[in-house]
């Protein structure tokens, strides 16, 4: 028996997998089995396992936990009330072949609210980054966490953000936009869209959103000091774009990659910086090497 996530959260959901093959009895459709899942404090609940499939032996269910007691109505199926910080749940499978218990405990930690950030606007065209913060998800699986982007009128897109560590309880990820036409895994918007981004937060059980808005795009123009430059001087290049222009506080950085004349030239990245705070004017000098100089 494998009950995930290690460890469980207040106000969560516990999977629970178990391996089987004298269960398998019917090889023509799944068959049941009967986990009991108990806690201190809290009624013991029994959870029904359904085979994944036709002859797999192989058995999957589900725990509510909540820390809330159970509603005027009576509980609900497959949900565990009661349930607090640093209790255990042990879920048991009683085994027929051999006649015995198997049996699993995890303990369940406090849950922590998770964010998703954004900025307030974004350049309608360009790309929206993403950032969702869940406390709970401090351990090195899973490594990434999906959420939905939607604007009005459009198809929602699910986009999955990726932790930079495996205990990180950060997860990024960047939403392309596009201003006409489709383009697949792309949301189409306009100057003044909203977007909504919204997670689906296992602990506590919830969604949470925020929003961020599309404002203008502007072109961007590449130019260079001179039409000509002489084998092995320089060459300043300014890039003009305010979209590039993200902290207004202070000069951003931005880059372009210069390709040679010849098909065996390796592509040269520019590094640019901005000439000010907030100008959207980025300068930089590319260097080039007399045919002699290569490196053969």
């Amino acid at each position: 028996i494998d009950v995930t996530p290690k460890p469980l959260r207040e106000d969560s959901i516990a999977s629970i997998a178990l391996q089987d093959a004298d269960a398998n009895t019917r090889v023509d459709s799944p068959d049941t089995v009967t986990v009991t899942a108990s806690s201190p404090g809290s009624p013991s609940v029994a959870l029904t396992l359904t085979e994944t499939g036709a002859d797999t032996a192989r058995f999957t269910g589900a725990l509510t936990i909540l820390t809330a007691p159970p509603p005027a109505g009576g509980p609900a199926a497959g949900t565990m009330y009661m349930v607090t910080f640093r209790d255990l749940v042990t879920f048991s499978y009683a085994d027929s072949h051999p006649p015995g218990t198997v049996s699993q405990s995890v303990q369940v930690l406090d849950a922590a609210c998770g964010l998703v950030s954004l900025p307030p606007t974004f350049r309608a065209g360009g790309l929206l980054g993403i950032t969702v913060y869940d406390a709970d998800m401090n351990a090195p699986s899973p490594n990434t966490v999906h959420v939905t982007a939607a604007t009005e009128g459009q198809p929602p897109i699910t986009l999955a953000l990726t932790k930079p560590t495996p205990l990180a309880t950060r997860f990024d990820g960047a939403l392309p936009t596009h201003l006409s036409g489709t383009v697949e895994g792309s949301l189409l918007v306009s100057p003044g869209s909203t977007i909504n981004v919204t997670y689906s937060d296992a602990s506590p059980i919830g969604t949470v959103s925020n929003t961020t808005t599309a404002a203008p795009s502007s072109p961007g123009a590449v130019a260079l000091g001179a039409p000509r430059f002489a084998a092995g001087g320089l060459v300043e290049v300014t890039v003009t774009d305010a979209d590039l222009d993200t902290d207004a506080s202070s000069p951003d950085t931005a880059s372009v990659l210069a390709v040679g004349p010849r098909p065996t030239t390796t592509p040269t990245s520019v590094e640019l910086r901005e000439s000010g705070d907030s100008t959207g004017v980025f300068t930089g000098t590319l260097s080039s090497l007399l045919w002699g100089e290569c490196a053969l």
